[in-house]
Protein backbone atom coordinates (compact mmCIF):
# COMPACT_ATOMS: atom_id res chain seq x y z
CA UNK A 1 0.00 0.00 0.00
CA UNK A 2 1.69 3.21 -1.16
CA UNK A 3 0.21 6.84 0.25
CA UNK A 4 1.76 10.17 0.66
CA UNK A 5 3.89 11.18 3.26
CA UNK A 6 1.27 13.63 4.28
CA UNK A 7 -0.93 11.35 4.65
CA UNK A 8 0.47 8.74 7.09
CA UNK A 9 1.78 11.79 9.04
CA UNK A 10 -2.07 12.60 9.97
CA UNK A 11 -2.88 9.31 10.98
CA UNK A 12 -3.90 9.69 14.52
CA UNK A 13 -6.55 8.12 16.75
CA UNK A 14 -7.40 8.47 20.71
CA UNK A 15 -9.54 6.79 23.48
CA UNK A 16 -10.18 7.62 26.70
CA UNK A 17 -11.95 5.34 29.46
CA UNK A 18 -14.04 7.33 31.95
CA UNK A 19 -16.43 3.99 32.83
CA UNK A 20 -14.47 2.19 35.54
CA UNK A 21 -11.14 2.13 37.04
CA UNK A 22 -8.75 -0.29 35.74
CA UNK A 23 -6.91 -2.86 37.66
CA UNK A 24 -3.82 -5.23 36.84
CA UNK A 25 -2.32 -7.90 39.84
CA UNK A 26 -0.08 -9.72 37.74
CA UNK A 27 4.29 -9.96 37.51
CA UNK A 28 4.15 -10.95 34.54
CA UNK A 29 3.30 -9.04 30.95
CA UNK A 30 -0.28 -8.41 30.54
CA UNK A 31 -2.95 -6.68 28.37
CA UNK A 32 -4.54 -3.59 30.41
CA UNK A 33 -7.66 -3.41 28.79
CA UNK A 34 -7.85 -4.66 25.15
CA UNK A 35 -10.85 -1.92 24.67
CA UNK A 36 -8.04 0.75 24.55
CA UNK A 37 -5.99 -0.89 21.84
CA UNK A 38 -5.82 1.52 18.86
CA UNK A 39 -4.93 0.72 15.10
CA UNK A 40 -3.65 3.11 12.78
CA UNK A 41 -1.86 2.91 8.78
CA UNK A 42 1.30 2.85 8.33
CA UNK A 43 3.77 1.18 6.86
CA UNK A 44 7.57 -0.20 7.65
CA UNK A 45 10.40 2.53 8.83
CA UNK A 46 7.30 5.24 9.97
CA UNK A 47 7.85 6.55 13.34
CA UNK A 48 4.85 5.94 15.79
CA UNK A 49 4.36 8.17 18.70
CA UNK A 50 1.79 7.03 21.71
CA UNK A 51 0.65 9.01 24.44
CA UNK A 52 -0.62 7.83 27.58
CA UNK A 53 -2.39 10.07 30.15
CA UNK A 54 -3.69 8.64 33.76
CA UNK A 55 -3.04 8.41 36.92
CA UNK A 56 -2.11 5.29 39.04
CA UNK A 57 -3.14 4.32 42.75
CA UNK A 58 -1.22 4.09 46.26
CA UNK A 59 -1.08 0.25 46.32
CA UNK A 60 1.64 -0.93 48.05
CA UNK A 61 3.03 -2.60 44.58
CA UNK A 62 5.18 -0.88 41.41
CA UNK A 63 3.73 -1.59 38.55
CA UNK A 64 4.83 -0.41 34.67
CA UNK A 65 2.86 0.35 31.24
CA UNK A 66 4.55 -0.27 27.99
CA UNK A 67 2.88 -0.60 24.55
CA UNK A 68 3.58 -3.30 21.89
CA UNK A 69 2.32 -3.84 18.40
CA UNK A 70 0.56 -6.48 17.68
CA UNK A 71 -0.54 -9.01 15.13
CA UNK A 72 -3.01 -11.70 15.09
CA UNK A 73 -3.84 -10.83 18.58
CA UNK A 74 -0.24 -11.44 19.90
CA UNK A 75 2.32 -8.91 21.13
CA UNK A 76 5.53 -8.43 18.49
CA UNK A 77 7.52 -5.86 19.37
CA UNK A 78 7.62 -3.52 22.16
CA UNK A 79 8.32 0.22 22.47
CA UNK A 80 10.10 0.15 25.79
CA UNK A 81 11.70 -2.22 27.87
CA UNK A 82 9.19 -5.06 28.09
CA UNK A 83 10.56 -8.34 27.79
CA UNK A 84 7.74 -11.64 27.71
CA UNK A 85 6.74 -12.60 30.36
CA UNK A 86 8.02 -11.05 32.91
CA UNK A 87 10.87 -8.79 33.03
CA UNK A 88 11.93 -4.81 31.39
CA UNK A 89 10.57 -1.50 32.65
CA UNK A 90 8.24 -0.83 30.13
CA UNK A 91 8.20 2.88 29.47
CA UNK A 92 9.69 5.02 32.06
CA UNK A 93 7.37 7.77 32.20
CA UNK A 94 4.26 5.21 32.56
CA UNK A 95 5.95 3.94 35.67
CA UNK A 96 3.99 3.32 39.07
CA UNK A 97 5.63 3.65 42.56
CA UNK A 98 4.81 1.64 45.41
CA UNK A 99 2.66 3.71 47.93
CA UNK A 100 2.25 6.71 45.84
CA UNK A 101 -0.80 8.01 43.85
CA UNK A 102 1.50 8.99 41.03
CA UNK A 103 0.96 10.81 37.17
CA UNK A 104 1.07 8.58 34.02
CA UNK A 105 2.41 11.27 30.92
CA UNK A 106 4.49 11.40 28.24
CA UNK A 107 4.81 9.85 25.07
CA UNK A 108 6.74 6.95 23.75
CA UNK A 109 8.30 6.38 20.13
CA UNK A 110 8.99 3.70 17.82
CA UNK A 111 9.65 2.65 14.29
CA UNK A 112 8.02 -0.04 12.75
CA UNK A 113 9.96 -3.16 11.60
CA UNK A 114 9.06 -6.16 9.59
CA UNK A 115 6.44 -7.97 11.43
CA UNK A 116 4.16 -4.73 12.71
CA UNK A 117 1.92 -4.62 10.20
CA UNK A 118 -1.50 -6.30 9.24
CA UNK A 119 -2.78 -4.87 5.89
CA UNK A 120 -1.28 -1.64 6.20
CA UNK A 121 -1.97 -0.95 9.61
CA UNK A 122 -0.47 -0.91 13.07
CA UNK A 123 -2.49 -2.27 16.06
CA UNK A 124 -1.03 -1.13 19.37
CA UNK A 125 -1.87 -2.43 23.02
CA UNK A 126 -1.26 -1.10 27.00
CA UNK A 127 0.61 -3.58 28.19
CA UNK A 128 1.01 -4.05 32.24
CA UNK A 129 3.48 -5.52 34.43
CA UNK A 130 3.48 -5.30 38.39
CA UNK A 131 6.67 -6.77 40.91
CA UNK A 132 4.38 -9.15 42.40
CA UNK A 133 0.60 -10.48 42.52
CA UNK A 134 -0.55 -6.99 44.17
CA UNK A 135 -3.60 -5.12 42.89
CA UNK A 136 -2.63 -1.88 40.92
CA UNK A 137 -4.75 0.85 40.06
CA UNK A 138 -5.10 3.17 37.59
CA UNK A 139 -7.87 6.01 37.48
CA UNK A 140 -10.30 5.90 34.91
CA UNK A 141 -13.35 7.33 35.80
CA UNK A 142 -15.14 10.68 35.31
CA UNK A 143 -12.95 12.90 37.40
CA UNK A 144 -9.58 11.21 36.73
CA UNK A 145 -10.67 9.25 32.56
CA UNK A 146 -7.51 7.62 31.07
CA UNK A 147 -6.60 9.09 27.91
CA UNK A 148 -4.25 6.76 25.16
CA UNK A 149 -3.83 8.37 22.04
CA UNK A 150 -1.74 7.51 18.81
CA UNK A 151 0.11 8.92 16.00
CA UNK A 152 1.84 8.28 12.81
CA UNK A 153 4.58 10.92 12.28
CA UNK A 154 5.93 9.41 9.03
CA UNK A 155 9.19 8.17 8.22
CA UNK A 156 12.14 9.85 9.98
CA UNK A 157 14.13 12.46 8.05
CA UNK A 158 17.13 11.34 6.67
CA UNK A 159 20.45 13.15 8.85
Amino acid sequence: MSYPRYRRARAHRFTKKTSGNTTYNSASWGTLDAALDLSIEAQLGDTIEVAVSATWGAEAVNCRLDVCTLVAGAPVNYFGGAVEPATGDGVGAWYGKTGEVSAIGGPAWYTIQAGDLENGRVTLRLRARCDSATLKTIFSNANLPLHVAAKNLGPADPE
